[in-house]
């Protein structure tokens, strides 16, 4: 039997699919979120990712320093075999945790790449891949002059 850390989780699809597999393999879960609300049924259920954990471990899922010393917490009372998520949001914090654990998988690095859709696009600029014309933007004027340098029309925006 596997002791897994999920690293929060979608509440549809395999959010709802994943609890009962690694109950019904035998597996148990600590999950790990900043909100154990996010987990309840519109009538005050618990969501299966929320019903179906050995234990729930609230830490700031969105601070890599606040997570991973919560994980460590975690790792003290019991072995851990594996890091999960079933939320591509969190793929980077599960391969930091897992890192941090010493346990195999993908980098926290290279899943930072996969997960952000700029970072990507550079990293095939710069392995030779062509790709069409793309630019970040942190704000709206940003974005107009951004645009209008990949050859965009202008646009009015009519609350200013």
């Amino acid at each position: 039997m596997a002791t897994l850390l999920m690293i929060e989780s979608w509440l549809q699809s395999t959010g709802l699919a994943l609890p009962t597999l690694l109950r019904d393999s035998g597996h148990r879960y600590v999950l790990v979120t900043r909100d154990p609300d996010l987990y309840r049924l519109p009538d005050g259920a618990p969501h299966p990712v929320l019903a179906l954990a050995a234990e729930v471990v609230v830490a700031e899922t969105n601070d890599d320093d606040a997570l991973l010393a919560a994980v460590d917490q975690v790792a003290t009372r019991h072995p851990v075999d594996g890091v999960l998520t079933t939320c591509d949001y969190y793929l980077p914090a599960v391969a930091r945790v897992a890192e941090g654990l010493g346990l195999p998988g993908a980098s926290a690095a290279a899943l930072r790449t996969a997960t952000r859709k700029h970072l990507v696009r550079r990293a095939l600029a710069a392995a030779g891949v062509p790709d069409v014309p793309f630019a970040v933007a942190a704000d709206e004027a940003q974005a107009r002059k951004e645009a209008a340098g990949l050859g965009y029309p202008s646009w009015s925006n009519p609350s200013t």
